[in-house]
C-alpha cells in the first residue's frame, strides 16, 4: 500500500469509527447476507463428502487469507463448501470487530448482535448492480466489497456477474481499498476480504462430459468473461467433480469444522508473530516481493523446482509471489520453519499442476 493509500485508508477507518462511536446513521436491523447466522452456526465441513483432496486447499485458504476459485459442474458442492467457511476462520479481533460495526454503521446495515465475532460473509447475487458491489450512489457509500472487510465475499457464478464488476475488482484486491469518486465527494475505504469464487467449466456446466452442448467458441466465450488479471489474483484454483452419492465414501477423509480450525487458528499464531512488526500484513496472501525475500527463503531443492517449473510454465512476478506465499502458509500449517520442498508442490499444484509433473521437476 502506497503512502498517500495509507493515509487515506486511516483516514477513512477515523472516519468509520467516528459515525459508529457517535451512533450516527445506526440502523438496527439484521445484516443482509445469503447465510444467516444462526444457519452459519450449523454448518460442518463433516457433511462435505467425496472433495477430500480439496479440504487442504481450503485450510489453506482461511490460514493464509488466499482467495480461491472452485470450477464444477453444477451440484458438484461448490457453494455448500464456500458457505462452510466462516465455520473454520477465526474470530474478528477488537479492532477489526471495531471496523466491521463501523463500516456496518456508515452504510446503515448495522446488526442488532454487536458482541458477535464472526467475520463477515457476504453473498451478493450476480444480478448485483457494480455500484452496490464496488461502492457508489450520490454519496459514494460502501458497497459489498467493503461490507466483506476482514471477512469473505463469496461470488458465485463468477462469469455471470457483469464484466465491469469483475474487472473493478482488480484494484481492490491489489491494494485491499477502494476509492469511490462521486461529482459531491470521494471516499475511501477498506476492502480487505477473502474472494471466493465459484463457477462452472462451461455456461451449461457439463463441459468434458456427453452431456455438454456448448460449442468450443461458446466455452471460450464464456471463461474469457473472467480477464487473466483476475485469474492472476487468485492464489488457489481447484477442479471439482461431481460426486457419487451412490458410491461409498471413505469417511476418514471427512473432518469437522472446529478439527479443520485448530490448524488455522495454529498457522493464524505463527503469521500473527511473524508480521507483528511489518506494517499492513498481518496474514502470508498479504506480503510482497519484500516481504517474501525476507519470510521466504527458499533452499537449493526447492530453487531447483521452481526454476524447472518455470521452464515449463512461464508464470508472471504476480503468480510467483502468490506460489511463495502459499508455500508458506503450507509450512505454517505444517509447523515448519522452513519452506519444505512438499510445500512448494502443494502451492504449485493450487492451480491444479498435475502432481506427478510437479515432482518430476523436482528431481
Amino acid at each position: 500500500m502506497l503512502p498517500n493509500e495509507a493515509q487515506d485508508y486511516e483516514t477513512g477507518i477515523s472516519h468509520f469509527k467516528s459515525y459508529a462511536l457517535s451512533g450516527e446513521r445506526v440502523q438496527e436491523h439484521v445484516v443482509p447476507s445469503t447465510v444467516e447466522k444462526s444457519e452459519q452456526s450449523r454448518l460442518d465441513y463433516y457433511d462435505v463428502v467425496g472433495h477430500g483432496h480439496l479440504m487442504k486447499y481450503i485450510t489453506a485458504s482461511a490460514a493464509g487469507a488466499h482467495n480461491i476459485l472452485m470450477i464444477g459442474p453444477p451440484g458438484c458442492g461448490k457453494s455448500m463448501i464456500a458457505k462452510r467457511l466462516p465455520s473454520i476462520l477465526p474470530e474478528l479481533t477488537k479492532d477489526e470487530a471495531i471496523e466491521v460495526m463501523a463500516i456496518q454503521s456508515v452504510s446503515g446495515s448495522l446488526g442488532v448482535d454487536h458482541g458477535n465475532l464472526t467475520r463477515p460473509f457476504r453473498a451478493p447475487h450476480y444480478n448485483t448492480s457494480p455500484n452496490a458491489i464496488i461502492g457508489g450512489g450520490t454519496y459514494a457509500m460502501p458497497g459489498e466489497i467493503s461490507l466483506a472487510h476482514n471477512g469473505v465475499l463469496f461470488l458465485d457464478e463468477l462469469p455471470e456477474f457483469s464484466r465491469q464488476t469483475i474487472d473493478a475488482l482488480r484494484q481492490p484486491l491489489e491494494d485491499h481499498v477502494v476509492t469511490i469518486a462521486r461529482v459531491k465527494q470521494s471516499n475511501t475505504f477498506p476492502a480487505n476480504f477473502m474472494l471466493v469464487a465459484a463457477m462452472n467449466p462451461c455456461r451449461c456446466g457439463h463441459y468434458g462430459t456427453g452431456a455438454c452442448k456448448c460449442s468450443p467458441t461458446e466455452v471460450r466465450k464464456y471463461r474469457q468473461r473472467i480477464s487473466g488479471p483476475i485469474y492472476d489474483r487468485i492464489d488457489i484454483q481447484k477442479y471439482l467433480s461431481k460426486v457419487d452419492v451412490m458410491k461409498k465414501h471413505d469417511d476418514s477423509e471427512r473432518m469437522h469444522s472446529a478439527d479443520i480450525r485448530d490448524q488455522v487458528l495454529q498457522a493464524r499464531a505463527i503469521q500473527e508473530k511473524r508480521f507483528k512488526d511489518v506494517l499492513g500484513v498481518s496474514t502470508n496472501a498479504q506480503m510482497e516481493t519484500m516481504h517474501i525475500k525476507t519470510f521466504c527463503k527458499l533452499d537449493s531443492e526447492c530453487e531447483t523446482l521452481m526454476e524447472n517449473t518455470y521452464a515449463k510454465y512461464p508464470f508472471s512476478v504476480r503468480s510467483y509471489n502468490k506460489i511463495m506465499n502459499l508455500s508458506r502458509t503450507f509450512a505454517d500449517i505444517g509447523g515448519s520453519e522452513k519452506i519444505r520442498k512438499e510445500d512448494v508442490i502443494s502451492a504449485l499444484m493450487a492451480r491444479d499442476l498435475d502432481k506427478e509433473d510437479a515432482m518430476r521437476l523436482g528431481d
